[in-house]
């Protein structure tokens, strides 16, 4: 079995972080605002996220509970969803 490698877009295609990191590459190195096609690639790629988010979300509510007692049964610690920290160094 071949192992991943990052330089294989074939095989492994890019994912979404890899795409919204690579807009974000294209927006930071020109000197003007951002285009309408990069306007427009971010709203795509915004709402691509925003529909994986809401699906990650779901499960944590449907599935975690389930996930609690069996790590309890387990003598486990519970797992505890807490809410991504905003980046300090962020301008927003």
């Amino acid at each position: 079995m071949k192992n991943q490698s990052s330089e294989d877009p074939l095989n492994f295609p890019i994912m979404l972080n890899n795409k919204i990191a690579a807009l974000e590459g294209v927006v930071e190195s020109a000197d003007a605002a951002p285009t309408q096609q990069s306007y427009e690639i971010f709203d795509m790629l915004s709402g691509r996220l925003g529909r994986q988010l809401s699906t990650l979300d779901a499960a944590v509510k449907k599935d975690l509970p389930g996930v609690n007692q069996i790590l309890e049964k387990q003598n486990l610690a519970p797992i505890k969803p807490e809410p991504l920290k905003a980046d300090k160094e962020s301008p927003r």
